[in-house]
């Protein structure tokens, strides 16, 4: 592989678009990780948008770990991906029912009297 073609999303001449997922989920994660540490200074919504973003990039990099792994072809590593991806939905979806209602106070925000 050429020095670009892992800096340059979809530039690889082999599988150029998962090759290519691979590199924005590289970029994305970076960025995640670096709003992590400046959360602070951001406004709340701001800071959840772009925290927001780690679902759809684990999303590409599992995509590009599933069909470019080394491994992938062995059915422990295919179990494991799917997993990893049973556990994320199961959890976002549990995350989503127990979300607070509007108007609800949550404990953290109570103040005593």
């Amino acid at each position: 592989m050429i020095r670009g073609e892992l800096w340059i999303p979809f530039t690889a001449h082999k599988a150029p678009f998962l090759n290519g997922i691979g590199t924005l989920s590289m970029y994305g994660l970076l960025i995640v990780l670096f709003i992590t540490d400046i959360r602070h200074k951001l406004k709340r919504k701001l800071w959840y948008l772009l925290h927001v973003l780690a679902y759809p990039i684990f999303t590409l990099a599992l995509i590009h770990g599933f069909y470019l792994g080394t491994d992938s072809s062995t059915i422990w590593l295919k179990m494991m991906y799917s997993g990893t991806l049973l556990v994320l939905v199961l959890l976002t979806v549990i995350r989503i029912l127990i979300q607070p209602r509007k108007g609800q106070i949550r404990v953290t925000e109570m103040k005593q009297m």
